[in-house]
């Protein structure tokens, strides 16, 4: 039976994963800007609140949603299961955040317009919805308000 991984190895297994991603359109840094109310209004979801999460609560939805994938799914169970991904003495939040954003356009096209205003496509709906919303929801908080 297996075991819920910590934190710390579900955190690496995540930045690991990214890490070994052909790279696609990157997000322009400081993404902050209006990305957050767009996520919020084209999936209805709001940040974690009053008690928000941390970066491992990030990764922690992120392999969730790509645990339920069929392509990246049998990837995800093999890092969780076999031997740790290589370890890293600190792993910064944006790492983190970062490898949720890719994650995240697996499903979803974001594209920022000229006039600043950001465009979100729905490219391909997960089998259970409720694990992009509760990725999204944990990503709120890290993206910012404006």
């Amino acid at each position: 039976m297996p075991t819920t991984p910590d934190d710390s190895r579900v955190t690496r297994v995540l930045v690991a994963f990214a890490a070994a991603q052909p790279r696609g359109p990157e997000l322009p840094l400081g993404v902050t800007g209006g990305l957050a109310a767009a996520l919020a209004a084209e999936f209805g979801v709001r940040d974690g609140g009053d008690a928000p999460g941390g970066e491992a609560d990030v990764a922690r939805a992120a392999t969730e949603l790509l645990l339920q994938d069929p392509d990246s799914g049998p990837q995800i169970r093999a890092l969780l299961d076999g031997p740790p991904p290589e370890q890293f003495t600190f792993i910064e939040t944006g790492a983190v955040i970062t490898a949720a954003l890719l994650v995240l356009q697996t499903h979803v096209r974001i594209e920022r317009k000229p006039d600043g205003r950001w465009s979100l496509l729905v490219l391909k709906k997960p089998t259970e919805s409720a694990l992009l919303n509760a990725l999204i929801s944990k990503l709120l908080p890290f993206l910012g308000k404006s």
